[in-house]
């Protein structure tokens, strides 16, 4: 088991996962009456980016895919019943990466496409902890704009 300031990679793998959530459903988050919002991506309905009923960061490629599970462009913002309940509701999701983000599409689907065939671009212990360090980096500076307390302070850069 790791400690706080030396994370084992499951561990980080996990903060990874809070903070790539966390922060992939505040993009082009906005205040609405004092609750910060933000937009389903595959639906339209705005949703409250924390608390009751929030957004999910919806994964555009599963989280299975290892490959793109923190890929920034694959996690978008979604409301519950389009992320749980329409399973990702792909099609409008698709559309929708194709009309915002088509050069992340291409990459996406490419990367997916090696994964099913069973050649995924495989992380290495550095790569996980420097893309961890990049997600907490994007994680303190959502506090700072929120200035809401999101992630334990205990989680420190990780020594690569």
């Amino acid at each position: 088991m790791g400690t706080s300031s030396n994370p084992t990679v499951k561990e980080l793998e996990k903060r990874m996962d809070t903070l790539c959530q966390t922060c992939s459903r505040c993009k082009g988050c906005w205040f609405s009456h004092g609750v910060l919002v933000n937009k389903c991506v595959t639906c339209g309905k705005v949703c409250p980016c924390f608390g009751k009923d929030s957004l999910d960061g919806g994964h555009f490629i599963p989280r299975s895919c290892r490959t793109t599970r923190w890929e920034q462009d694959n996690v978008w913002p979604q409301c519950t019943r389009c992320n749980r309940f329409l399973n990702g509701a792909y099609i409008e999701y698709s559309a929708w990466m194709i009309k915002h983000h088509h050069d992340a599409y291409k990459g996406l689907m490419n990367s997916y496409e090696n994964h099913k065939r069973g050649n995924p671009i495989k992380l290495s212990v550095i790569e996980k902890r420097a893309l961890y360090n990049s997600w907490l980096q994007k994680g303190r500076a959502l506090e700072a704009q929120t200035g809401q307390k999101l992630f334990p302070k205990n989680w420190g850069y990780a020594k690569i």
